[in-house]
């Protein structure tokens, strides 16, 4: 004799595990959210410093020689660049993160104003070493090109700012590379490099 036990209605079972599953994505959601945020509250702490420090310095001696002056605002720009930068990632990822898909803007894009403004950006940035730029593109070849513009200056300035976080000394090379057809950005540096038990979580968000 066979004797069968039902203890829950199947599709009551299914409803309450597809509950449990919505609550792990919430949670999951809300961390992510939580952990991006603290990210760039961190990355934003040190351009601001250097932004105060800069601005309580050109108040109290206002009449600094032009040379030094122009030095002050420049950093102070910088800074402020870096901060604006960070915003506007921080709104695109939020928007991400709550479903709304990003659409690029495709633009006519100077490779050299971008270049130059990209180490704009990362003037104030905390580094041990400075940042190289080696120009290897073509001259006439690719001057212009369309792209996002702040979707790739987002991707060098992640990449130049992990080389900043890795590398204590040495160097950090950014060169450029183009053709008829391709641009391409090389960052190379001699930091601390990637562990093999690493490697497999190179794409995952919010890991090292």
């Amino acid at each position: 004799m066979v004797v069968f036990i039902v203890t829950r209605n199947i599709e009551d079972r299914i409803a309450s595990t597809e509950r449990t599953i919505a609550v792990r994505c919430e949670w999951a959601r809300i961390e992510t959210s939580r952990a991006h945020a603290m990210t760039l509250a961190l990355d934003l702490r040190a351009p601001l410093a250097v932004l105060q420090l800069n601005l309580d310095f050109i108040r109290d001696f206002i009449n600094l020689p032009t040379a030094d002056a122009e030095k002050m605002l420049c950093r102070c720009a910088s800074s402020a660049a870096f901060i604006n930068f960070m915003m506007n990632r921080s709104i695109d990822s939020c928007r991400a993160l709550h479903g709304d898909k990003p659409v690029p803007s495709i633009e006519p894009i100077d490779l050299q104003e971008l270049v130059r403004g990209t180490l704009c950006v990362l003037e104030t940035y905390p580094k041990a070493v400075g940042i190289a730029f080696i120009n290897e593109a073509d001259a006439g070849v690719m001057d212009t090109f369309s792209c996002n513009q702040n979707w790739l200056m987002c991707i060098l300035i992640n990449l130049l700012t992990n080389a900043c976080d890795a590398t204590r000394e040495g160097h950090i090379i950014l060169s450029v590379h183009n053709d008829a057809t391709m641009v391409s950005f090389d960052v190379l540096d001699t930091g601390v490099g990637v562990h093999e038990h690493d490697k497999e979580r190179l794409f995952a968000p919010f890991s090292k």
